[in-house]
């Protein structure tokens, strides 16, 4: 595959398909066009590739998308999050604020805690919108976690604190998904291991940059190695 079909699968991705068999051939060529831009990180992939998993939203596609993100300019990834913060699609706007999570700024906080001040002073959330707001506050509580002082936890506290619904929303979907990382933890890692075996170093920095601040001195020096090698 070359630089003009990988783009071109990227660029005209559709829904995933209802029918499995379809769905797959459609996951297939994604995948090999993900896998071109990991080998050949190029920022004009950034954008198309963030579409193409807004687009398909096929099982697998996240953590595929995750993977050739972490390969491109962490800069360029980073500054286009931050844009499609505020998209009008709802599918981008959701990717961004999960991948915002793997790819901490400060810049985020006042976009994030803008467009949360927007949705409270409206006062007439639709279950989508009410949604959001969670989504975007577990995004600040994992951009505190991994830069701490960043003011992410001032944002959350100024909404929650007067807003007792929505806190324990938040605090439950907080729980929930710190249990699943959780229970995902040991697997993950071991995905880790056998990725950094294969020199699949894209891979390794995708699944262990979430858990870098907690990571076992030998797991963390893997982790500095595949970065290393994704810079070459």
């Amino acid at each position: 595959m070359n630089h003009t079909e990988a783009m071109s699968i990227l660029k005209n991705m559709k829904p995933a398909s209802d029918d499995v068999q379809e769905s797959l051939e459609q996951y297939t060529e994604f995948n090999n066009a993900a896998d071109y831009f990991i080998c050949n990180p190029d920022i004009d992939a950034i954008e198309p590739l963030l579409r193409a998993a807004a687009t398909f939203r096929f099982i697998g596609v996240d953590q595929k998308v995750l993977s050739a993100l972490h390969a491109q300019n962490v800069d360029c990834v980073k500054e286009l999050l931050r844009r499609y913060f505020s998209s009008e699609d709802v599918y981008l706007r959701f990717f961004a604020l999960q991948f915002a999570r793997d790819f901490p700024s400060e810049n985020m906080v006042p976009i994030l805690g803008r467009l949360l001040r927007e949705y409270t002073i409206q006062k007439n959330y639709d279950t989508e919108e009410e949604d959001e707001r969670i989504t975007i506050l577990v995004t600040l509580q994992r951009l505190e976690e991994k830069i701490p002082g960043c003011g992410a936890d001032e944002v959350i506290h100024h909404i929650i604190d007067f807003d007792k619904k929505l806190k324990k929303a938040f605090e439950m979907t907080l729980k929930s998904e710190n249990a699943l990382l959780q229970m995902n933890r040991m697997q993950c890692e071991k995905e880790a291991e056998d990725a950094f075996m294969k020199k699949d170093y894209s891979r390794v920095v995708a699944i262990l940059s979430s858990f870098e601040s907690s990571l076992q001195p030998v797991l963390l020096k893997k982790l500095q190695i595949a970065r290393k090698y994704m810079k070459k």
